[in-house]
C-alpha cells in the first residue's frame, strides 16, 4: 500500500499559535495521521487552518475519496471537542508519500472547491 499526503485549508474560528504551533493528531489505529497549521498569510482570507491529511490506499483514485471522507470525519470530532466550526474551503493536492520511491503520482485542484483537477501528474525524483 501506499502513503498518501492531501492538502487542505480550512476556514474556522479555531486560533493557533502564530509562532508556527502545529498539531498533530494520529488515529489510535493508525489509519491516518492529521497535522493543523495556520495557513500562509498570502492565502485566501477566508482560510484560517492549513490542513494535511496522511493515509495508506491502493492508488490515488482511492486515496481521493478516502482521504475526504477521513478528513471530514477528523473535523467533525474535533468541532465537537472544541466547539469550533471547521468547513474544507479547497483542496490544493493530493501526492504519493510513500518513503523511498523515484516516481512519484500528483494531482493538482483548481483554485475553487469544485472538486477540478488542473492536474494529474507522474513525476520521477532524480
Amino acid at each position: 500500500m501506499k502513503r498518501w499526503l492531501s492538502d487542505y485549508r480550512v476556514q474556522s474560528t479555531l486560533g493557533l499559535d502564530p509562532e508556527g504551533t502545529m498539531l498533530r493528531y494520529v488515529h489510535p489505529e493508525n489509519i491516518f495521521e492529521v497535522h493543523i497549521s495556520e495557513k500562509p498569510a498570502a492565502e485566501h482570507s477566508d482560510e484560517d487552518l492549513s490542513v494535511q491529511i496522511i493515509l495508506s490506499a491502493s492508488d490515488i483514485d482511492v486515496a481521493e475519496k478516502e482521504t475526504q471522507s477521513a478528513l471530514q470525519k477528523f473535523l467533525h470530532l474535533l468541532s465537537f471537542i472544541t466547539s469550533c466550526p471547521f468547513k474544507i474551503t479547497r483542496r490544493l493536492s493530493l501526492i504519493d508519500w510513500t518513503p523511498g520511491p523515484s516516481i512519484r503520482d500528483l494531482y493538482a485542484y483548481g483554485p475553487k472547491d469544485d472538486g477540478e483537477k488542473t492536474a494529474a501528474i507522474t513525476f520521477s525524483r532524480g
